[in-house]
């Protein structure tokens, strides 16, 4: 009987081991599915997170590059304007020696029209255009940094009116961006 009573409960602890081995099997399995569904959850938030930095910097990137893009449209722009301001001063160089006179002239007398009767200036011309400002009264003198016009300056240095082609340029400078830039671009956004 004994025997029977043992062999009773070594079956009894053996299913109640196995029953426990299948709970804890069971447990493990739920533990293990929970645990890979929090890892899939945190895969995805990851996921979603990147991609969205990901086009943040797409964005970025698009943006600094148009910005980038309309700063060397500008300057493009910027350039060509200057050329075609430089090349219309070198347009005056190039009238035919005639033309360039009577240009070179007109400036003079307007000067000379301004400045009055004030004491008697010295006349400033380039040394190339000398020989056109036939003046007996003023003083003429060469001067290589007086461009397509003459400068009129008192005796002392402290009265100097200026009427050259560059001076007149530069005076007028912004109506003549704006016009070359219209003409050449349809715009005005300088």
């Amino acid at each position: 009987m004994e025997d029977a009573l043992l062999n009773a409960l070594e079956e009894d602890a053996r299913t109640q081991c196995a029953a426990i081995i299948e709970e804890a099997g069971k447990a493990a399995a739920d533990i293990i599915a929970e645990a890979e569904k929090e890892v899939s959850i945190l895969r995805e938030e990851r996921f979603d997170s990147l991609n969205i930095r990901l086009r943040e910097l797409k964005t970025s990137s698009i943006n600094a590059a148009r910005v980038r893009a309309e700063g060397l449209k500008l300057k493009a722009r910027h350039e060509i304007i200057e050329k075609v301001l430089d090349d219309a001063l070198e347009g005056f160089k190039g009238l035919p020696r005639e033309e360039y006179a009577e240009v070179l002239k007109s400036l003079y007398e307007e000067l000379k029209k301004e400045w009055g009767s004030r004491e008697k200036p010295v006349v400033l011309v380039n040394p190339e255009d000398t020989g056109f400002i036939k003046e007996a009264s003023f003083e003429v003198r060469p001067d290589p940094d007086v461009r397509l016009g003459a400068v009129f300056v008192s005796g002392d240095g402290r009265i100097r009116y200026e009427n050259t082609i560059p001076s007149r340029i530069k005076s007028i400078r912004p109506d003549l961006v704006a016009a070359v830039e219209k003409t050449l671009f349809g715009v005005n956004s300088l």
